[in-house]
C-alpha cells in the first residue's frame, strides 16, 4: 500500500498505461483474482516474517526460511513437469543449501557462545547449562558454548 501511489505516479509519467491496457488479459476476471490473492498472500507472508523475527528473534527466521526453501524447491521440482534435474542444476541447489545451513548452523553456535559468556558475567551459570545442555560450573560452559 506504500508502493501504490508511487508506482501509480511512475506509471503515470512513463507512459505505461497505454502498454498496460493492450495487455491481453486485462479485461479478464480471473486474472485480477489471482492477482488480489497473490497480492494478498505477499501481505501475509511478509507480516508472519516480521512476526516470527519478533517472536523468535532473527536466528530462528533464518532457520524456518532455509526449511521453506527446500520445501519449496522440492515441491516445484516434483510438481512441475518442465523441471529436468541435472547434475548441474542439482548440484547448485544442494551447494545453495547446504551453505543456507552451515551459515545457521555457525550463528546459532555464535549465539550460544555469546549467551554463555553473557551468563558468565553474571554470575548466572544455570541458565546458560540448560541452554547449551551441560553442567553448572563455567569451565565446562566455556568448553561447551
Amino acid at each position: 500500500m506504500t508502493a501504490l501511489p508511487i508506482t501509480l505516479l511512475g506509471a503515470t509519467l512513463l507512459g505505461e498505461w497505454s502498454y498496460t491496457m493492450t495487455f491481453e488479459h486485462v479485461h479478464d476476471i480471473s486474472f485480477w483474482i489471482s492477482v488480489v490473492i497473490a497480492s494478498f498472500a505477499g501481505v501475509f507472508i511478509t507480516y508472519i516474517v516480521f512476526l516470527c523475527t519478533t517472536v523468535n528473534g532473527p536466528l530462528v527466521t533464518s532457520i524456518t526460511g532455509n526449511a521453506k526453501d527446500i520445501l519449496q524447491t522440492v515441491l516445484g521440482a516434483l510438481l512441475f513437469n518442465d523441471f529436468i534435474p541435472t547434475v548441474k542444476n542439482v548440484s547448485g541447489i544442494l551447494v545453495s543449501f547446504l551453505g543456507a545451513g552451515l551459515f545457521s548452523y555457525l550463528k546459532l553456535q555464535d549465539s550460544l557462545a555469546k549467551g554463555a559468556k553473557e551468563a558468565e558475567k553474571k554470575g548466572d551459570t544455570s541458565a546458560v547449562a540448560e541452554k547449551v545442555g551441560g553442567g553448572g560450573d563455567s569451565e565446562t560452559l566455556t568448553e561447551k558454548a
